[in-house]
Formats: structure tokens, sequence, C-alpha cells
């Protein structure tokens, strides 16, 4: 599959502020670039990059299978997120198969991220 082409120009204003980690990260990357490479990149901006990424993930959200599910057994999780201390207690009473199958529930619950860094708000 060919790698779609980032457009050039989207947003060309000069950034206020570098001091964000994802900002230091892009001029970091644009030093290590090649000559011609530079050139290719030269009005390419943090922004333009961010919209290329949000299409490409709009795109990925429609074909990808492991996002479907992961969107239909999400009301099951914030559930069982939301009613984690009833369920403990619950649990309690009868530790033995129950117990094994809830710890193992709840440290996925608790490891996983709870909400992941969209591109707008790793600007700020």
């Amino acid at each position: 599959m060919a790698m779609p082409q980032i457009a050039p120009g989207v947003n060309n204003q000069p950034a206020e502020d570098n001091n964000t980690p994802l900002k230091k990260a892009f001029k970091r990357f644009s030093q290590t670039l090649e000559a011609g490479e530079r050139v290719s990149f030269a009005y390419v901006t943090l922004e333009d990059v961010l919209v290329n990424v949000r299409s490409l993930d709009q795109l990925h959200h429609t074909s990808s299978k492991s996002r479907t599910l992961s969107s239909r057994i999400e009301p099951l999780l914030h559930f069982l997120d939301r009613y984690a201390r009833a369920i403990d207690s619950m649990v309690q009473v009868h530790p033995c198969p129950s117990a094994m199958i809830w710890g193992i529930v709840r440290i996925i619950l608790e490891v996983s991220p709870r909400s992941p860094c969209d591109p707008a708000t790793c600007l700020n």
C-alpha cells in the first residue's frame, strides 16, 4: 500500500510555543532529515502532520476489526470499572473461583489506559 502524501501548507503559521514534547520531537526529527528530504518537507508543519494522522486514523477506524470489537465491549468495561468496588465486595463472600477471575479482570481495568491521547490535546 502506498504511503499517503502529506499535504504541505495546510497550516503554515509559525508555532508560538515550542516547549511541548510533541513540538520538540518534531523539531528534532526534522533536524535529522537529509538535504533532499529537508527540501521535500520544508513547508510541512506539525499541524499538517497531525491533520494527516487524524485522517489516517479515521480511515483505519472504519476498516479495523479490533476497533469494532473494542467499541462493542467498551460499555461492559465501563460498567465493570464503575462498579468495581461493589464487585470486590461480592467476590469476597465466595472467593474461590471468582476471586482469580475477578483479579485478572481488575488488573486489566487498572492497567489499561483511561483515555488515549488525542493528537489535538497532545499539543497543549
